[in-house]
């Protein structure tokens, strides 16, 4: 049977394909609940109910019950403020420890229990204007960065970066850069050119990574093709292992539901979730995050 399953996405793509018809299992009258931790953001979590696709309208659940501990204490209940979403007046802390215990009408009741971890570091940032050249004979850039890390425990790290580009006409628009064929050791054996990566296997205080990219303009430098550079925002979050899951899911599961880009690969894979208890089902995420200052980085005409 057909279901509209409504489950969080982290970011938002936008793109010209054909609608793409998954044949999900029954998700018939099934609640589902999702939280996005952050440290220093208030405390929300959504409760909904999954419908069928002929039905447009999302149907929240506005009769849960959601108690807060922190650091097993119990400290306030969730106050309902619409549109599925239950907020604490509390705002999330690194390294806080915080269980949820819900309670649905007519579900068993089942906890939650996160820890948003501790920020990594971000102990120095640089930029190469000609780190390799393209088969188009382009001469593309690549990020470069040192963060440091905790060898007492497994890691988990997502790095954001967009570009800053300025239209004459238009103004200011923030894109994500491009990434081109991922040649850093930490980041190439996740197995997909994303920037998700874990310190698995990494023995040091300090690791360097490098992301060899492209803003998706190439301009003519004295006499040679070169990526056309712009400002770049750097954004480093360190994660807990479902965020970590869930963006490689997210662009495993993208990338086999339009044919453009799953070409001969037939493989199937499934929205990350958890089942909480019988009919409820949903995902929890944490993370901390450090932001860099701008890089500004510009083609050295001469």
């Amino acid at each position: 049977m057909r279901q509209y399953l409504i489950l969080f996405s982290l970011f938002l793509f936008s793109s010209c394909t054909k609608l793409v018809e998954n044949e999900f299992e029954s998700f018939n009258d099934y609640h589902v609940v999702n939280s996005i931790l952050q440290a220093d953001s208030q405390i929300v979590m959504n409760v909904s109910k999954t419908v069928g696709l002929q039905q447009t309208e999302v149907a929240y659940e506005e009769h849960a019950t959601i108690e807060l501990y922190i650091n097993d204490s119990l400290s306030s209940t969730l106050t309902y403020r619409g549109s599925g979403e239950y907020v604490s007046e509390y705002i999330a802390e690194e390294d806080g420890e915080y269980k949820f215990v819900v309670q649905i009408p007519n579900r068993e009741s089942f906890s939650i229990e996160k820890k948003i971890p501790v920020a990594s570091e971000i102990f120095a940032v640089g930029h190469l204007d000609n780190f390799a050249v393209d088969e188009e004979g382009v001469s593309t850039p690549a990020l470069t960065m040192t963060i440091g890390n905790d060898t007492s425990e497994i890691r988990y790290h997502h790095l954001k970066v967009a570009q800053i580009q300025e239209t004459r006409y238009d103004g200011t628009f923030v894109y994500p850069i491009q990434i081109e064929e991922i040649v850093d050791p930490l980041l190439k054996r996740e197995g997909i050119p994303i920037l998700n990566f874990s310190n698995q296997g990494v023995s040091n205080s300090k690791f360097s990574l490098t992301v060899n990219y492209s803003t998706g303009h190439a301009t003519k430098v004295n006499g040679q093709w070169v990526i056309a550079l712009a400002p770049l925002l750097i954004e480093l979050r360190t994660t807990d292992q479902d965020y970590y899951e869930l963006i490689k899911s997210q662009y495993l599961y993208e990338q086999a539901s339009i044919p453009e880009l799953a070409g001969s690969n037939k493989a199937v894979y499934e929205p990350y979730y958890q089942t909480y208890t019988e009919g409820v089902i949903g995902l929890s995420v944490a993370y901390s995050k450090v932001i860099a200052d701008t890089l500004f980085v510009e083609n050295n005409y001469q």
